[in-house]
């Protein structure tokens, strides 16, 4: 890294090499998972007050936009080839790049900084994610926790904090089988565990885990969970990898059964749910078209879930119904086969809290034509008057939706 590079110290006419007359422009690459997310309005957004560090200087925004503008703050500028900066700007602390092993967060709002690095030869930065994000979703009525003040994160065979390198984007520890590099993010706006899920979004190195150990923390008393034995955990950079936050208590995989809705055999729970009520895990494209592998299961393509659609309109569907559920602490919509007796659920993926209201995006297995990256999803909501809707939408293939997988078999 060119900061971190001995360099002769620059000349006291020349501020512009110095550093203290610089100003960046900084955009953000196409993604989810970016900068400070704001998971309510599902964008990215520089804060004011956030900091980057180039080449071994502190410069300082104070807007709310992206792109936004930074300005010189302090440190000693070092020229090289390249400008090369991190987000936060706490990554090149002491001269070293370093993923720390533990982190304040605000908690609130769904808002968490994502490290990122942008290497320039001009003052236009483009930052990209330097780590992959787990989203641990925490259910109240799942754990006997007071508030939620920290999260720790580790694994049995590699870890998850400590000095790093820039690969292809991506932030290489330089010790990856070091089990001791774990990571615990404290926030100081605790939040309280809500029945229908709080969400945290905790960036850490792509890597392939095993045992992945996540410990929250009141203050006072934990709660721990471990991922399936010997089962990979495969992350990704620049990609969200949704989890469950569950107690250790082993249940048994439940098995689908097969409901038939207008001659398409459907299940009768949503892809990683363990009741036809409940939501299940959220996937990426990618992953929940994976999730079938050796199975007679598959997503629905958009062509079979047309009558579910026709059910919301306004003329309704000849062979299928819609109405509304509620199963504490889910909501979502029931479509019913009006000549058979068989019904299935599709829970919202997010909730009003105090109405009927929510809305939740399911994957299909039909890209887009005119654009490979993005997939159609089929859209269900209910507003806060308890009206029923749906439609299609165009979803970036990396972005994270729920899956109701249908059967192989056709009749």
């Amino acid at each position: 890294m060119a900061f971190l590079t001995a360099f002769a110290g620059c000349s006291k006419d020349n501020k512009i090499d110095c550093g203290t007359e610089l100003t960046f422009t900084a955009s953000m690459e196409n993604t989810d998972t970016r900068a400070t997310f704001d998971s309510g309005n599902k964008r990215a957004v520089w804060a004011n007050g956030d900091q980057i560090c180039v080449n071994g200087s502190i410069f300082v925004t104070s807007g709310e936009t992206v792109p936004a503008t930074f300005e010189y703050q302090s440190g000693e500028f070092v020229p090289g080839d390249t400008y090369e900066a991190y987000f936060p700007a706490s990554l090149c602390e002491d001269g070293k790049l370093t993923l720390p092993s533990e982190i304040t967060e605000t908690g609130s709002g769904g808002l968490f900084n994502m490290p990122m690095h942008a290497s320039s030869e001009s003052t236009d930065l483009l930052f990209k994610n330097l780590c992959g994000v787990l989203k641990i979703t925490v259910y109240g009525y799942r754990t006997d926790l007071n508030k939620l003040q920290s999260v720790k994160v580790s694994s049995s065979n590699c870890a998850v904090s400590g000095p790093f390198t820039v690969v292809n984007d991506a932030a290489v520890l330089e010790s990856p089988s070091e089990t001791g590099g774990s990571l615990t993010v404290t926030f100081s706006n605790p939040n309280y565990a809500k029945d229908f899920g709080s969400v945290f979004y905790i960036p850490i190195p792509a890597q392939t885990y095993r045992n992945l150990k996540i410990e929250f923390s009141d203050g006072t008393n934990t709660e721990s969970m471990t991922t399936k034995k010997d089962a990979d955990i495969i992350i990704e950079r620049n990609c969200i990898y949704p989890i469950s936050f569950a107690d250790n208590t082993p249940e048994p995989e439940p098995e689908p059964e097969m409901m038939e809705i207008e001659g398409l055999k459907i299940t009768d729970f949503n892809l990683g749910a363990t009741s036809a009520m409940s939501k299940g895990s959220e996937y990426n494209w990618k992953d929940a078209m994976n999730s079938f592998s050796g199975s007679n299961l598959r997503l629905p393509t958009k062509d079979e879930l047309e009558h579910f659609m026709n059910a919301l309109s306004a003329g309704g569907d000849e062979y299928v119904s819609s109405a509304y559920y509620t199963s504490y602490p889910m909501k979502g919509i029931c479509f019913s086969d009006k000549v058979g007796e068989d019904k299935v659920y599709f829970p919202f993926q997010y909730l009003e809290t105090h109405n009927d209201g929510g809305y939740g995006y399911y994957w299909t297995s039909t890209e887009v034509e005119a654009n490979s990256d993005y997939v159609w999803c089929m859209l269900l909501g209910c507003n806060t008057q308890g009206e029923l809707s749906g439609s299609w939408t165009e979803m970036e293939k990396t972005a994270c939706a729920l899956s109701h997988p249908v059967s192989n078999d056709i009749d």
